[in-house]
């Protein structure tokens, strides 16, 4: 049976870290003990994700008339 438990932010910033580097999804799994999924999941979380330097992303669209 496998024990779940949360990642920590300084963890999903060492996975997009880790990615923008070139590093293979299996390689981050195992080096973090999570499953390629996890990985995955946390890539895909394009608007609420933290990016490699540690900063949070906003985008702001406006339209000017």
């Amino acid at each position: 049976m496998s024990s779940s438990r949360r990642l920590t932010d300084q963890e999903r910033r060492q996975i997009v870290r880790d990615r923008a580097k070139g590093v293979s999804v299996s390689a981050i799994s195992t080096a973090l003990k999570v499953s390629p999924k996890t990985v995955y999941n946390v890539l895909g979380r394009g608007r609420s994700a933290v990016s490699a330097n540690d900063s949070r992303t906003r985008v702001l669209t406006m339209r000017v008339t």
